[in-house]
């Protein structure tokens, strides 16, 4: 649907209006008095932020365009790290006369939409946010990005959430073996059983047999070893003969 000179006025009427209602609390928006009627829509802020639009190509697109207001003051006793935090709130917002635009097409294939609503949804979705995070290119949409990290965070606290608790191990039943010792009848010594090896008796070195002395040879060599001689006994001594 086409928008004419004539109704760009009442389509800045409905949108300031409902903006206001949608967030009474941040204050209200209202044409500009002092803006000139050359056919383009001015509407202002109570806090100095400015919303315009006009039609182009016959009324077949409209141009929206924002402008940046003055950032919240700061007192004067400021202490440096509210300073500091002032800053980086302020860092990022749309300067004060700096401008971000878009345009929407109004042609569409359902005739009957109102050219006020449909730049009222370009100016909510793609406008107002860059108010408070203003875009470094073409094309760019930081408060795409900020919606996406929250709601990945928002995702993986709930799939920690969701993890199960592990179940407790099962109880496993233990038999306790009675290892008490048993009484004994008078005599019987309890530390030696059947399987016991009986101590054998010792014996005198001296009464075990003697291994005769005998060659020995060596695994290395032929050479053979003479063994000693042996005393000869008392008995067998030799008696000289008598006269």
């Amino acid at each position: 649907m086409l928008i004419t000179d004539a109704a760009v006025r009442e389509a800045a009427l409905t949108i300031a209006q409902h903006l206001t209602n949608a967030d009474p609390a941040t204050g209200t928006w209202a044409i500009d008095p002092e803006a000139p009627a050359d056919g383009v829509a001015h509407l202002l802020h109570d806090d100095g932020r400015g919303l315009s639009f006009r039609p182009v190509f016959g009324g077949t697109t409209a141009q929206i365009w924002i402008t940046g207001g003055p950032a919240p003051s700061l007192p004067a006793d400021a202490t440096p790290a509210e300073r500091n935090a002032h800053k980086a709130h302020t860092a990022p917002r749309l300067a004060a006369g700096h401008r971000y635009n878009r345009p929407v097409t109004l042609l569409t294939e359902d005739d009957d939409n109102d050219p006020a609503d449909l730049i009222l949804s370009t100016v909510e979705i793609d406008l107002l946010p860059a108010f408070t995070l203003k875009p470094l290119y073409v094309g760019h949409r930081p408060w795409d990005d900020l919606f996406d990290e929250v709601l990945n965070e928002a995702k993986a606290n709930d799939e920690t959430d969701d993890e199960p608790t592990p179940a407790p191990a099962p109880e496993v039943a233990v038999d306790v073996v009675d290892t008490s010792e048993t009484s004994t009848a008078p005599g019987d010594d309890p530390t030696l059983t059947a399987s016991d090896p009986q101590p054998s008796p010792e014996t005198d070195p001296a009464d075990e047999p003697q291994e005769p002395w005998a060659e020995e040879t060596t695994t290395d060599s032929a050479v053979a070893i003479d063994a000693p001689a042996r005393p000869r006994s008392a008995a067998r001594a030799t008696v000289p003969p008598q006269e």
